[in-house]
């Protein structure tokens, strides 16, 4: 089983100032999604674990997968939204999904809230495993630590993958959190997130799993620059993918 986790850039936080070197036409919510449509169908993700999503999208992807959607409350992370002048962009909320091949069949479903902020997160059980998709919050924060807590409260000890946008790299606490309740991280330590052009990348995206579960063959899609994986893909982040051994 594929698995793949992807930050796909809501149009409605998406400021045109930071990416200058890209044209207008290109920073569009019309255009953008289609390459993030055409990226999702060359990865070939079984489950798809997608961040910064707005319905908009969501009506593309229909005809690929099943999808489950959670809505973020709708003041969370409301300074990061910005006038980008994009009429395409019809979208304010945003949140996070779980798309399901239609080879799969989802046997539950469940809206998590993770904070008092509002931040939600999706789960969905499928084939007697539990996936969940997260954006936690940014920075290494004590937020974090209690939304993975609450996450872990509800999931069962086995069977479960986390993955996601985490705010943080491999070295902050959320994840020495992880690994002490028996997860292990199936990502690599490749950047995952080139944010400007003229700044270092930063490794944001992982994929964890339950100390009963094995994965190999990590890959990240990789560009040289933030400006190419946006011409390519459509998001400013990288998506990752792992092939699960169930």
């Amino acid at each position: 089983m594929r698995v793949v986790t992807w930050n796909i850039l809501a149009c409605s936080w998406l400021d045109s100032t930071s990416y200058p070197s890209i044209p207008t036409r290109d920073l569009s919510a019309v255009i953008r999604y289609q390459r993030v449509l055409a990226t999702l169908r060359q990865l070939q993700g079984d489950i798809v674990l997608l961040q910064e999503v707005d319905t908009q999208i969501l009506n593309l992807l229909t005809d690929d997968y099943q999808i489950y959607y959670t809505p973020h409350s709708s003041g969370l992370w409301k300074d990061w939204r910005v006038t980008n002048n994009d009429p395409s962009c019809h979208s304010a909320q945003t949140g996070n999904a779980i798309l399901v091949h239609p080879d799969y069949t989802i046997t539950s479903s469940r809206s998590i809230q993770l904070s008092a902020d509002g931040n939600h997160t999706p789960i969905v059980q499928v084939q007697g495993y539990y996936f969940s998709s997260v954006h936690l919050e940014p920075n290494d924060s004590p937020t974090q630590l209690q939304q993975i807590q609450t996450l872990l409260d509800i999931l069962p000890e086995k069977g479960v993958i986390i993955g996601g946008d985490f705010n943080t790299t491999p070295s902050f606490a959320v994840h020495r959190y992880l690994n002490q309740y028996g997860f292990h991280r199936l990502t690599t330590l490749e950047a995952t997130h080139p944010f400007l052009d003229d700044t270092p990348p930063f490794t944001l995206d992982h994929i964890y799993v339950s100390s009963d579960l094995e994965g190999c063959c990590a890959k990240i899609l990789t560009q040289p620059t933030v400006t190419e994986t946006m011409l390519r893909t459509g998001s400013d982040h990288f998506p990752v993918s792992i092939q699960l051994n169930l």
